[in-house]
């Protein structure tokens, strides 16, 4: 593949970078990155995935940020019990545990519900 510097844009393996960052192994078809995107990941395959890689004791994830914080929002996976976690206003506030179990603000879940069109079934609590 090609390395294109491109009006400030940076392309791998595409001749016209849509964003500061944007590596195409293959044609989405016609349509373009959002404006506001920094970094473009594009393919022509089934499947266009980010792999983060660590020992099996850490963590994972995708942190958002703003002015006054580094992070406020969080999507974390972590290794040691398998399980995802949600963070909203820099606290955890849905955990997916590795037995498909869920909790909300920290408080196990009691109730088996079944939400329409997902073929699994998810234990919630609501706390009111």
């Amino acid at each position: 593949s090609n390395l294109v510097l491109d009006r400030g844009n940076v392309g791998i393996g595409t001749a016209s970078p849509d964003s500061k960052l944007h590596v195409q192994s293959g044609s989405a078809g016609s349509v373009t990155s959002y404006s506001g995107s920094t970094l473009t990941l594009e393919t022509s395959g089934d499947n266009n995935f980010l792999s983060f890689l660590s020992p099996s004791t850490k963590n994972q994830g995708i942190l958002f940020g703003d002015s006054a914080a580094n992070w406020r929002g969080q999507i974390q996976y972590n290794h040691s019990n398998d399980s995802m976690v949600l963070y909203t206003a820099a606290s955890p506030r849905l955990t997916i545990a590795s037995g498909g179990n869920a909790t909300f603000n920290s408080e196990l879940s009691a109730t088996r519900v079944t939400a329409p069109h997902i073929t699994a079934s998810l234990r919630v609590i609501i706390i009111i």
